[in-house]
């Protein structure tokens, strides 16, 4: 987690605060106005919104996070956030709906000619149009949690697809390697191919050479041979001459 993480914490712990030291100063004072509290609540909506805006960022810095682990636990961190701000708008909420309970009712603060809330002669009126935002509290309050349960399970399938994305690099990765093997072996062989054929044609020019050396000492064997037996058949004949040229003497 990088230091603009560490930022956008210290805003949201900022920001938490205030939105429920504002929450708490809604329940605690009971002689705001319609306007004052009209204010408030604003303030506070207002306040919840930052809030979301800066989980947000939070949520988009821990998914850049290239670190596996470190991404794992800063979005362990970004959900807990979120189920804060929840637990905040909720506060906020039943804080805003008992402080209109009691404007509307009339109970706090006490109508200018000093009636009651059941004495009031418009308390039906208010009392039917107190449960007509309630009903539309509610219904608001269901539509936000369908929007969060959307916002969810469009997160998951963000990262479901950056995770099938990364899977895709690594066999892409995985292919692009396992191509180069293929060619380095190609290769090889070709090589060795090489190799064999320059072999057996050595092997070949050698055994030549050899038969070619052989042919020769047999060739000059078999001259030598001859020449030999021819001197001695010269010498052998001169010597028969020369005694026949004796004996005749």
């Amino acid at each position: 987690m990088g230091s603009l993480f560490q930022e956008y914490h210290e805003e949201y712990c900022e920001l938490t605060n205030r939105v429920a030291s504002l929450t708490a100063d809604l329940l605690s004072n009971e002689s705001l106005s319609f306007a004052s509290h009209a204010k408030a609540s604003h303030d506070i909506e207002s306040t919840l919104a930052q809030t979301n805006d800066v989980v947000k960022q939070l949520e988009l810095e821990a998914r850049s996070d290239r670190n596996l682990e470190s991404r794992k636990v800063a979005m362990s961190r970004v959900e807990s956030y979120k189920l804060a701000v929840r637990g905040l708008e909720t506060e906020f909420q039943a804080a805003k709906r008992q402080h209109e309970q009691e404007l509307l009712l009339g109970r706090s603060p006490p109508s200018q000619n000093g009636a009651s809330g059941g004495d009031d002669p418009g308390y039906d009126d208010r009392a039917r149009l107190l449960a007509t935002h309630d009903t539309l509290d509610r219904s608001s309050e269901r539509i936000h949690r369908s929007l969060d349960i959307i916002a969810e399970t469009e997160a998951v399938g963000k990262d479901i697809t950056e995770e099938l994305a990364r899977g895709r690099e690594r066999i892409q990765s995985a292919k692009a390697r396992v191509s180069q093997v293929d060619m380095l072996t190609d290769s090889a062989r070709r090589t060795l191919r090489s190799m064999t054929r320059r072999e057996v044609q050595q092997r070949i020019i050698v055994v030549a050479v050899i038969g070619l050396v052989l042919l020769v000492f047999v060739f000059l064997l078999y001259r030598w041979s001859g020449w030999g037996q021819a001197n001695v058949s010269h010498s052998s004949g001169h010597e028969a001459v020369e005694a026949q040229s004796s004996h005749a003497e």
